[in-house]
């Protein structure tokens, strides 16, 4: 599978292009050490997300001593300006994710006939984690013990198809007290169905917060420390590859930030997306109300098909074909 995701981005592209700096920077990185510069593959993939939403040309900027954004890219009127960047993995969510992951496994072990549900904020001390465990071990269906603004822990009666381990719908038990301005992630753990597997079967899952801000440094660097030139509209694709899947959490903070970033006309968000025969992205565009600069009105509604979450994918037997799918 990681061969199909390193190569396909290469099918938007006329292979003509591939002697351009950004391609040979990659396969010489490769030849070398036997690794992909991350950095360099994310621009590679954002490009071909691009072409992928009908963008007629891209072309890509030459690096200087000075800073730059990373290529051009036209739809209809307007050339747009695009720089790419990585929200990457911080240490407190390695922590928090960890953490959650050793909560949902605890939990999983004990075999359970029920679904266990556990939100929890903050890092716990060793004391406090032990303390969990042990309202775990002793949970029975139906129970429901909380922590106002710390914790949230319940179980219920196991429902849903067996064969599908997770799948993204609206969190309708999430407490009240839940903070804001967070990214939220999860652990889930349980069985994966067998051939003639019909009923449910029990599930774990351990959600937690980290404060939001953490996760958007390098695009609010690029977004303060501004690469354009100010007289083109100017979008910022961010690659969240990292994060899990943060798109609810984004668009609920970028519109706190888009009042200040006039400069910004608009971000991407995307990450890579396999499933069985299926390869593509999963991504969502947001365009900023407030931008000095806006798109042209050609592209901003031929975009705006695109401003829910969306998946677009090709077939691994068949890549001459988008599709696109509305995950809203």
């Amino acid at each position: 599978m990681t061969a199909f995701r390193r190569g396909f981005p290469l099918t938007y592209f006329n292979p003509s292009v591939f002697n351009e700096l950004i391609f040979s920077r990659v396969c010489k990185n490769f030849s070398k050490n036997g690794n992909f510069n991350e950095n360099d593959f994310a621009e590679i993939s954002s490009a071909a997300l691009l072409l992928a939403l009908k963008a007629k040309n891209i072309t890509l900027k030459t690096p200087t001593a000075g800073a730059t954004y990373d290529f051009d890219v036209l739809w209809f009127e307007n050339v747009i300006e695009v720089e790419v960047t990585r929200a990457g993995q911080k240490g407190e969510w390695i922590q928090r994710l960890g953490q959650a992951d050793e909560l949902a496994r605890y939990a999983h072990n004990l075999n359970r006939s029920f679904n266990i549900n556990l939100y929890v904020t903050d890092v716990l001390s060793d004391e406090t984690k032990e303390e969990m465990k042990s309202l775990i071990y002793n949970l029975k269906i139906g129970d429901k013990i909380e922590e106002q603004g710390k914790w949230l822990l319940f179980s219920e009666t196991s429902y849903g198809d067996p064969a599908v381990l997770y799948k993204v719908v609206e969190d309708n038990n999430r407490p009240k007290w839940w903070p804001k301005q967070m990214i939220n992630g999860f652990s889930r753990v349980g069985l994966v169905a067998g051939p003639n597997q019909v009923e449910p079967l029990p599930r774990t899952m351990v959600k937690f917060s980290c404060p939001f801000i953490g996760y958007i440094n390098r695009a609010k660097k690029k977004a303060t420390k501004f690469q354009g030139t100010r007289n083109k509209p100017y979008l910022l694709v961010l690659d969240v590859n990292e994060l899990g899947s943060p798109f609810k959490e984004l668009e609920r903070n970028f519109d706190l930030y888009f009042e200040t970033w006039k400069h910004i006309t608009a971000i991407l968000v995307h990450k890579n997306y396999y499933y069985m025969n299926e390869i593509g992205w999963e991504f969502q565009l947001f365009i900023n109300p407030h931008a000095t600069i806006k798109l042209d009105d050609l592209t901003k509604n031929l975009l705006s098909e695109y401003t829910e979450r969306m998946r677009a994918v090709k077939q691994t037997e068949d890549s001459s074909r988008t599709n696109f799918f509305n995950l809203a």
